[in-house]
């Protein structure tokens, strides 16, 4: 039997404070496991064993971009010296 008073009245606003109240408890409680289970996963992914190949994925992407900028450059160079003799 439930000694609570809030259980024991069905339709009071009463009632719908208590359960309001223990949503939110455990919302703080998810919340909490939430946070631990992040700092783990942080604990996880900055640790040496992924550093080297996320270092590796960084300058592969690195060089990726050089080439894509370095490739721009020159289209643009043969671009500009096509116009230029087109006008002419």
């Amino acid at each position: 039997m439930n000694t609570s008073w809030c259980s024991t009245v069905p339709s009071s606003p009463t009632r719908a404070r208590c359960a309001c109240f223990a949503q939110a408890h455990d919302e703080i409680l998810i919340d909490f496991r939430r946070g631990r289970l992040l700092k783990k996963l942080l604990k996880l992914v900055r640790g040496p064993s992924l550093m080297e190949p996320l270092g590796r994925l960084e300058m592969g992407t690195l060089q990726v971009l050089a080439g894509v900028l370095i490739v721009h450059v020159v289209c643009f160079a043969v671009l500009m010296v096509l116009l230029a003799d087109e006008a002419e």
